[in-house]
């Protein structure tokens, strides 16, 4: 035992030796390094990014600085560090046979400056140049993809919803972020850069400026992307990868693991093999039963258990797919176990997380086969499922509705493997999220990239086509929506949505003004889905092309053109047939507008209040209210103006008084008002301002309908409620400096004179006059401000008053029955004082300012009354005769003049004896 032990100190010793003899020779003998050159940089910066995304793709890379004749100083990006050329070759090789690098380059560098070019260079650069630091907070904005790193100009400018914090640069590097005033590899074209950068890839290793040709060839590119993107406030994500091949993802899929493709070796059990072969055969009934009995047995050895145990699982697995939901999530607990039992790393565990993520996918378990395939990526990166994992994590956030989440995993899929076999299925997944979560501007770039990579719309998945050209339509690129409809017909034909399909390519057709083509597919429509929703459609949309844009050209083989030709008849045609339902709803809406377009307003609102009658309940009815009202209010405007005050009654009764008002419909329910008043239709006068009034938003309409409503009272004679009224107002601040606060005043006058309240009314009278505003009928407030001075036997004002009122009155011509009224009682006035020459020229004047028969009897009677007692006997008998012979033998005033006469001849005859 002793001497073991002492013979492995010595081969420890010798170990230790060998290693420090290795370690002094090394330096001479490898004095340079053989490495791979990947690309060149300008600045540092720009270096650094791609030196942090290649290592975390798992390359060997490092910086060196080189001075490049002519050019200056240059920081070339290298993997790996080779003792060989031959072995720095066959490395790059294999990186250009996956499509890493295009071309070979292999560099010999002295190994000291390799290993410290770098940090010398750190050491010389500001702090900024050293923020790769994983103990700073990096600060990421989660709209523009961009990071920034402490010093940087808006490091604490990222708003609190943009915010995403990371423990590293690296990390956020990983998570698809761009450095600040970088863009994917180099700046943000609207940025401004002091320094200029550029990158010395491969491809472009002998032409390192863009020439004149191909800076015309990007400019549309662009143009579109600025087009796309002045469409609203978004903010464009970083433009889409350049792929390395992509005739891969054109002609490839990815193929699901084989149970036929097994590589493993043959096991001594006859019984495994056989199971095994079971398997390959499809045959997993009879397979699950052979490897329970291998399984059972105790001869079976730990690792053949553990094969057999994945292949179990494998047959639930390839079970379930077929149907069984229960053999799924069996698959799913052997799977879980299998990995529980037989713990990272082993090769087959990966298959086992890709078929466990795979099961949760297929019974829409997506958080968890999100997690599985992430374990997946994160303990075997390198495995040939980890691409298609990728995809999968974007596919099923789209399929979920998360499609922001979407969007970020597949650009990060696409990013990691340019030109894999999803990629094409990957852009239009993308293009479709960002449409999805309407940010038009980022779907508009992703589509127009996948249309320039894979031009047939053919190459487009078929549940994307619609939306796509949906999108479009909302850009009004409404030829790219026109070749997508077009598309979807002509390779769907049989499809469940094609009538839907040629509705829209119609509509397409029709809003790019191409209307000829718009009316041969309607036309087709008809042909083909006689009866159906899609025919009423069309007919409705011919029919309004017909009343837009009549007499156009078109195709003589359509059988339907009179749907186009004649639109009221078709309009008639579908309410026949359609008596219920949206067709005959909105053609019974769309005749009613063509009449008013026609000028046919009365007809129309006929037609509006039918469509109420008929469909009381329908969504439209707010649409056929406003198109009444529309129609009604030009009719209101054309008979008022006409004082056809009668004609607007009518409109009223038939349309506002059937809808709802609104607050900006004041000047047409003004003019309703004000032609029901004239027409003595006080009750509905007052129906329509009180309904305005309970939707009236602006302060001055409401005061107004409101000083309107109180003088609808007054003339009911509602005293009480008319003066409530009008106390409320008088109480608002914004009214009692106004002129309406003299209107209210006169309001109120007018309510104690009518109630007989004659000192009130005196006392209001007075305040209005005494305002200083100007009246708008100073003659009646003059006239009843006398009144009531005369009531109160206030003679000599009232007479003042009385001939004011009577001034003004005689100006406003239009009111010749109040001047004869006041006319005839300042005659009454002098009648009393004995004044006989002024009351007869008063009477005089009342008998000619009025055309009131009853008000010229009465003046002609005083007339008669005054001329008698100034002993005028023939101008008193001459107007009583003139009396009697318009009022008729057996008339009022006959008797009333006979009488009077017998009486004075009575009084002249015994009047001095009654007296004594």
């Amino acid at each position: 035992m002793g001497c073991k032990k002492d013979t492995f100190i010595k081969e420890i010793f010798l170990f230790m030796i060998s290693c420090c003899l290795t370690m002094i020779w090394a330096g001479p003998v490898s004095a340079a390094i053989y490495s791979i050159h990947l690309a060149s940089y300008k600045t540092l910066d720009q270096a650094e990014i791609d030196l942090s995304k290649l290592r975390s793709q798992g390359f060997a890379a490092f910086v060196s600085e080189a001075d490049v004749p002519g050019s200056g100083k240059w920081y070339r990006v290298y993997s790996g560090k080779y003792e060989t050329r031959q072995k720095a070759a066959a490395a790059a090789e294999e990186m250009k046979r996956k499509n890493q690098i295009d071309k070979v380059f292999i560099h010999l560098l002295p190994r000291i400056k390799s290993e410290t070019a770098v940090k010398a260079v750190r050491l010389k650069e500001p702090d900024r140049t050293r923020s790769s630091s994983s103990s700073v907070v990096v600060v990421g904005n989660k709209t523009s993809k961009r990071y920034h790193l402490p010093g940087m100009p808006f490091y604490n400018k990222v708003k609190t919803y943009h915010r995403i914090l990371f423990r590293s640069e690296q990390e956020a590097i990983d998570a698809g972020y761009y450095k600040a005033e970088t863009g994917q590899e180099t700046a943000r074209p609207e940025s401004k850069q002091k320094q200029f950068s550029k990158k010395e890839t491969f491809k472009a290793a002998s032409n390192r400026q863009q020439t004149g040709d191909e800076a015309k060839k990007t400019a549309p590119q662009k143009k579109e992307a600025f087009k796309a993107l002045i469409m609203g406030n978004e903010k464009l994500m970083p433009p889409p990868p350049k792929l390395v091949d992509a005739e891969k993802s054109k002609d490839e899929v990815f193929k699901e693991p084989d149970e036929k493709d097994i590589m493993e070796p043959r096991s001594e059990s006859a019984l495994y093999n056989k199971a095994l072969d079971e398997l390959k055969e499809k045959k997993y009934n009879q397979a699950l039963t052979t490897f329970k009995e291998f399984i059972s047995r105790n001869d079976t050895g730990k690792e053949w258990g553990q094969r057999a145990l994945r292949h179990m699982a494998d047959c639930h697995y390839w079970l379930g797919k077929e149907g069984s939901k229960e053999n799924m999530l069996i698959a799913a607990e052997f799977y879980k176990n299998t990995l529980a039992n037989f713990p990272d790393p082993r090769k087959e565990n990966a298959l086992t997380y890709y078929r466990l993520a795979k099961t949760y996918e297929h019974i829409k378990y997506y958080p968890e086969a999100t997690r599985q395939y992430q374990n997946l990526i994160a303990k075997y990166p390198d495995s040939p499922y980890a691409p298609e994992a990728y995809f999968n994590i974007g596919q099923i956030y789209y399929t979920d509705g998360k499609y922001s989440q979407a969007s970020e995993s597949l650009i990060r899929y696409l990013m990691k493997y340019r030109g894999g076999v999803n990629a094409k299925k990957s852009f239009y997944l993308i293009a479709h999220s960002f449409y999805k979560a309407k940010q038009s501007a980022n779907a508009e770039v992703w589509f127009r990239e996948a249309q320039k990579k894979w031009p047939s719309i053919a190459a487009m998945p078929k549940e994307l086509v619609l939306d796509y050209g949906f999108h479009k339509i909302s850009l009004r690129r409404f030829d790219e929506a026109i070749n997508a409809f077009s598309a979807y017909a002509n390779l769907y034909p049989n499809d469940e949505k094609i009538k839907e399909v040629l509705m829209l390519l119609a509509s397409a057709y029709r809003q790019s003004g191409q209307l000829s083509p718009a009316l041969a597919v309607y036309d087709r429509v008809i042909e083909k889905y006689p009866d159906t929703k899609e025919a009423n459609e069309s007919m409705l949309a011919m029919a309004s092309m017909g009343v837009e844009k009549p007499g156009i050209k078109v195709f003589r083989f359509l059988n339907h053109i009179h749907y186009y030709r004649d639109p009221m008849d078709t309009y008639d045609t579908l309410i026949m047939k359609n008596a219920t339902g949206d067709i005959g709803e909105e053609a019974m809406l769309q005749k009613a507008a063509t009449l008013v377009k026609k000028g046919q307003g009365r007809r129309a609102a006929d037609v509006y209040l039918d469509f109420l009658r008929q469909y009381p309940q329908s969504k439209k009815v707010a649409d056929a209210a406003q198109g009444l009202k529309t129609a009604s209010s030009a009719l209101i405007d054309e008979y008022y103006a006409r004082k056809d005050y009668l004609a607007v009654a009518y409109v009223y009764f038939k349309s506002y008084g059937a809808v709802a008002l609104q607050a900006d419909e004041y000047p047409q329910v003004n003019k309703i008002a004000l032609s029901l008043k004239e027409l003595g239709f006080t009750d509905d006068y007052l129906s329509i301002l009180t309904r305005y009034l309970n939707v009236a938003g602006d302060e001055n309409i409401r005061n107004k309908v409101s000083m309107d409503i109180a003088e609808g009272l007054i003339i009911q004679g509602k005293y009480d409620d008319a003066q409530k009224n009008l106390n409320v107002l008088a109480a608002k601040t914004s009214v009692k400096k106004s002129k309406m606060m003299t209107e209210i005043q006169k309001y109120l006058a007018e309510i104690a004179y009518r109630k007989q309240e004659y000192d009130q009314a005196v006392a209001n009278y007075a305040a209005v006059l005494r305002s200083g505003h100007e009246l708008s009928d100073p003659g009646l407030i003059y006239a009843n401000y006398a009144r009531s001075l005369n009531e109160r036997k206030d003679n000599a004002q009232a007479l003042q008053n009385y001939l004011t009122a009577a001034k003004y009155l005689n100006e406003e011509k239009q009111k010749k029955a109040s001047t004869g009224i006041t006319y005839k009682e300042i005659g009454d006035l002098y009648l009393k004082s004995n004044n006989l020459a002024g009351g007869l020229d008063m009477y005089n004047k009342a008998l000619a300012s009025t055309t009131d028969k009853e008000l010229k009897l009465w003046s002609q009677f005083l007339m008669g009354e005054i001329y008698l007692k100034m002993n005028k006997t023939d101008q008193a008998q001459n107007i009583f005769a003139q009396m009697k012979v318009a009022s008729g033998p057996e008339g009022f005033w006959t008797k009333a003049v006979d009488f009077y006469i017998a009486d004075s001849k009575w009084w002249e005859k015994y009047g001095n004896t009654v007296k004594k």
